[in-house]
């Protein structure tokens, strides 16, 4: 459907001097041949010294700075080298070595202090480059402390380094969850009642991820506790609709006397936020203790279930593909609840044969591409989102599409990313898809086996044993952490029965599989569960688990084609309708139609009802 597009651009951007593709593929014989090319740069500026430090290994660095490669060279986006090579300490200290300048900004002013800050495991690259003369800011100051990490604060402060003005820098360490960095940035000034981005405070942030001794601390420090953000939503609403749920948080907020008869934007108050978690969820318990006001939220019921697998996906696809546009032109950022995820239905349909608008799903490949690809030299610089990046390659190895630049890229920004202890960290709160360090570390781990060039094998082989490593020792809450823990540990080969048993076991009497135990079932958590199964656990279609799953999907879908999904996120993005139904829960519902339909995908060629066959199930389906 896309090779021809994708050929021209393979080639397009491999194109250059056999140089270039001898140090991706880590052939040191031929570079050593090369000392004459070793600075001739493509047309972007990216020299071979900043092609080794992305695509090879340190040894091809060492090797081209003994040929004279320029460390100091700049690209178009005015990165040198240095700026790449901070997730690897052998590189950062050749390439300083060698004379690079460690207070060179990029066009964008990022520095090289600024992108080592922002990773876990800063403390040796922020140390290497201080001894080098790096110049400390506030800048640097910040962007370290969205990483969480209490050690680089202290040198930084110790170096100089001091907090803008109106910091934010307590909200930032609410959302990576840092407590230990609360009392060392209350100390250089932070204050508690600054509002960040969208009018959110760092109670709100800190309720949000149900740290209850981060909340105790800023309400001892006199926190606001009311104050709505931009979307109406309090300390006590964040708490009420927090995915990890801990009542002792509401209970503490409640006992300082958190109000609970404020509205959000929709007029849900935070009892009513807290019903999508069912009527027996612990934090609606204590909310109803409190006599607060608020009710469920009506929900829809299909009244024309499909009659078959392939009905289902013949009604969905139509939909899912007019609405991905839509997200893209208004947000300028490519979704994966409204163009990744599709994109991987839009693939497998039309592999089997299905009605596929083939002139729409050329642009989706081509504008996730072109979104990023324009800016090459920023993506590499590993700073912003990771969610985006993750779920955009492992859609791509799922589609089995050829490498090029772009996944170059990307996979060096994801790798860059990986924490010291194997696990990858979203850093952001969009829960289900964007929140777990498990879903974060299962899609990277997806995303770095199906894409990393030859020259860096051997690292990304023992990036990947350590998440494996990582997710063995995790405990899964909910069927997201259940289903992608089962992947992650798949695509790090290691043993699987025990995750594949966790999750059927999961699986309601009705066939369906819930967000979280008190919830009822819905599209997002059966479809991603039934499509783990069979893709990480290669379970049959013809299973009963999975079969039973398929006739609770095709029972609840709707005749536009989609199946209805309560949000659990606190809405961060500007509202804008994008052609999806339920309004403010569409986000949430094109992920679970795009899942849901992936996995009627692989089961279309099967019957709806339950097959007695036999399978490699334990446990059945719990009881409701």
């Amino acid at each position: 459907m896309r090779r021809l597009n994708l050929f021209l651009l393979s080639t397009t951007l491999f194109a250059g001097p056999d140089l270039f593709d001898a140090i991706r593929a880590g052939d040191q014989a031929i570079v050593a041949k090369s000392a004459h090319i070793v600075n001739t740069a493509r047309a972007d500026g990216t020299t071979p010294l900043h092609h080794a430090v992305v695509t090879a290994d340190a040894a091809m660095v060492e090797l081209l700075l003994s040929q004279n490669a320029d460390p100091k060279a700049v690209n178009t986006g005015g990165y040198t080298p240095l700026h790449y090579a901070l997730s690897d300490l052998r590189k950062t200290k050749l390439l300083l070595a060698a004379g690079a300048d460690p207070n060179t900004p990029a066009k964008n002013g990022l520095t090289p202090l600024r992108i080592a800050v922002s990773r876990k495991g800063a403390q040796p690259f922020v140390d290497a480059l201080l001894a080098a003369g790096a110049q400390p800011t506030s800048l640097a100051l910040e962007t370290a402390v969205a990483t969480g990490e209490p050690s680089v604060l202290v040198t930084l402060l110790k170096k100089g380094a001091t907090l803008a003005p109106n910091s934010t820098a307590l909200n930032k360490a609410a959302v990576v969850n840092c407590l230990a960095c609360a009392p060392i940035l209350l100390s250089a000034g932070a204050e508690v009642a600054t509002l960040g981005n969208g009018g959110q405070s760092a109670l709100q942030n800190a309720a949000a991820y149900q740290n209850l001794e981060f909340v105790r601390l800023l309400l001892d420090q006199a926190a606001p506790l009311d104050p709505q953000c931009a979307r109406g939503y309090t300390a006590l609403m964040r708490a009420a609709i927090a995915y990890d749920r801990n009542p002792a948080v509401v209970n503490l907020l409640l006992a300082r006397g958190a109000r609970t008869d404020l509205k959000e934007e929709n007029g849900n108050t935070a009892l009513t936020l807290a019903h999508r978690f069912g009527a027996n969820d612990p934090i609606v318990q204590a909310l109803r203790l409190a006599k607060a006001p608020g009710a469920p939220e009506p929900t829809p019921v299909s009244s024309s279930p499909a009659k078959s697998p392939r009905h289902a996906i013949e009604r969905a696809l139509p939909l899912l593909q007019t609405t991905a546009p839509a997200v893209w032109k208004t947000r300028g950022c490519v979704s994966c609840h409204s163009n990744t995820v599709p994109e991987m239905v839009t693939t497998l349909a039309h592999k089997q044969g299905f009605p596929v608008d083939i002139a729409a799903a050329t642009r989706e490949r081509r504008v996730t591409i072109s979104t990023s690809s324009g800016n090459l030299p920023g993506v590499l610089n590993g700073l912003g989102v990771i969610g985006g990046p993750v779920y955009i390659l492992s859609g791509f190895g799922f589609d089995q599409e050829p490498a090029n630049r772009f996944t170059d890229a990307t996979f060096h920004k994801i790798a860059f990313r990986q924490d010291p202890d194997g696990k990858w960290d979203f850093r952001i709160y969009r829960p289900p898809s964007e929140y777990s360090y498990i879903t974060a570390t299962a899609l990277a781990a997806t995303a770095l086996k199906a894409y990393h060039t030859p020259g860096r094998a051997p690292e990304i082989a023992a990036r990947l044993t350590d998440a494996g490593t990582w997710l063995r020792a995790q405990s899964a809450h909910g069927v997201e952490e259940q289903a992608m823990r089962l992947i992650g540990l798949a695509a790090t080969n290691s043993p699987i029965d025990a995750a594949v048993n966790e999750l059927l076991t999961s699986q309601r009497r009705d066939g369906g599989w819930s967000q979280l135990p008190d919830m009822p079932p819905d599209a997002y958590a059966t479809g991603l569960a039934l499509y783990a199964l069979h893709t990480a656990a290669k379970v049959k279609p013809m299973a009963p688990p999975y079969q039973q799953g398929i006739a609770w999907l095709l029972k609840s879908q709707f005749p536009d084609g989609s199946w209805y999904v309560q949000t659990h996120a606190h809405p961060l993005q500007p509202y804008f309708e994008s052609g999806f139904p339920y309004a403010h829960h569409q986000w949430i519902a094109a992920a679970g139609t795009s899942w849901a339909s992936l996995a009627l995908l692989f089961a279309q060629a099967s019957p709806a009802e339950v097959v007695a066959t036999r399978t490699r199930t334990i446990s059945g389906p719990k009881a409701d």
